[in-house]
């Protein structure tokens, strides 16, 4: 068997490139896993399915349960023929997944850093209970229609909103802070018609910079839907559109928007928001410091140590700190990366002029006589 032994200070440059690849996350682990605990599932629908009468069009005439979002959309399927078809569980964990991959540059697990699992899970879950929040206040949004209409259908209450989902992203709701223009006005008490009112005061501001077009819907008398043109404003401009108006009831939204922008902005929010980032960066650090912990103490503690050791006992401790390497492919690392001789012959496996130089190995020399009588010496590097 091969024996070798390493000087203290090639032990420390062997072991701190391992650590620093650990820890830099270049060490190959699973990565199939990193959702498994957190991903959406149709138990998740299943338990807000459960609370509506509107969803158990959902079960079927298969019966097979609620465990699948709705889908409000109507496609066609045949002459005439539309239908509400069901979404599944494994498109929204799958959509959920990708869109976590993308915020780290990625498009498969397979590619993110292991520093990277913990917060991508983090993400991954923020995203669904979000998706989940959102489809529970939907569904929300149609039983409340029915029982207003006094038990009116689902289609019919599918025909009426399916267009207002449709242009939902598009709304005031895309960006925090702002208002949608038809009903600020509305509200000022102003009796000009909205149209023509856009017209004359929205020239003074920029477009996509002081507000956005939008689309908006609403269901008339005949139950059609019909779509309207509207404008969301920033906070700014909503404060400028109120002073305009000329109105008592434009002043007290002044005064509202102003009231809340003091408040989002008060040392008191900005420290609230100061925290909460400076609380979920501690945390990220105290994870990686504890995950690191072992492999740090291993490190610290071959620095120290005063005495050699062989390279099978080092092969040992390697793979139990979660290399996996043994004794013959830590001598043959050795020997590609110009630490031992390679070449063939009575020098094979001996330290090299480059290691000895840098006092990384000893060579321990064993006296053996053999049963002839005659005497042998045999060389080991540590």
């Amino acid at each position: 068997m091969e024996q070798i032994t390493l000087t203290k200070e090639e032990l420390k440059e062997i072991i701190a490139k391992e650590v620093r690849e650990a820890i830099n996350g270049k060490k190959p682990i699973s990565s199939g896993s990193i959702f498994n605990k957190v991903r959406i599932s149709h138990n998740d629908f299943d338990e807000i399915n459960k609370k509506f009468a509107y969803t158990e069009r959902l079960r079927g005439a298969d019966n097979l349960g609620l465990g699948h979002p709705l889908s409000l959309k109507k496609y066609q399927h045949g002459i005439g023929c539309y239908e509400n078809y069901k979404a599944y569980a494994s498109e929204i964990h799958d959509h959920i997944r990708k869109l976590t991959l993308s915020a780290f540059g990625v498009t498969l697990n397979s590619d993110l850093k292991e520093s990277e699992y913990d917060e991508a899970s983090r993400m991954y879950d923020m995203l669904k209970n979000f998706y989940l929040y959102r489809y529970q206040k939907r569904i929300e949004t149609c039983q409340s229609m029915i029982s207003n209409k006094g038990g009116t259908t689902n289609a019919s209450i599918t025909n009426k909103i399916e267009h207002r989902r449709n242009v939902q992203h598009t709304r005031k709701r895309k960006w925090r802070n702002r208002n949608q223009c038809k009903r600020v006005i509305q509200g000022f008490g102003s009796q000009k018609r909205f149209s023509a009112w856009a017209e004359i005061n929205l020239k003074h501001f920029k477009e996509n910079r002081d507000f956005t077009s939008v689309l908006t819907s609403t269901v008339v008398n005949n139950g059609a839907v019909r779509q309207l043109e509207d404008y969301a404003l920033t906070l700014d401009v909503a404060k400028h559109v109120a002073m305009m108006s000329g109105t008592e009831k434009g002043f007290d939204f002044r005064e509202y928007f102003i009231q809340v922008e003091k408040a989002w902005n008060s040392p008191e929010m900005i420290m609230q928001r100061a925290l909460k980032i400076a609380n979920n960066t501690i945390n990220q650090l105290e994870t990686k410091i504890e995950r690191d912990k072992p492999k740090i103490v291993f490190a610290d503690a071959v620095a120290t140590t005063k005495t050699s050791i062989l390279v099978g006992e080092l092969a040992k401790i390697i793979k139990q700190n979660g290399v996996n390497i043994g004794q013959r492919r830590l001598f043959e690392w050795l020997r590609q990366n110009g630490f031992l001789i390679k070449r063939k012959g009575v020098d094979y496996n001996m330290p090299t002029q480059y290691s000895m130089e840098r006092e990384l190995f000893e060579i321990k020399e064993t006296s053996i006589t053999h049963s002839d009588g005659h005497t042998s010496i045999s060389k080991t590097p540590k």
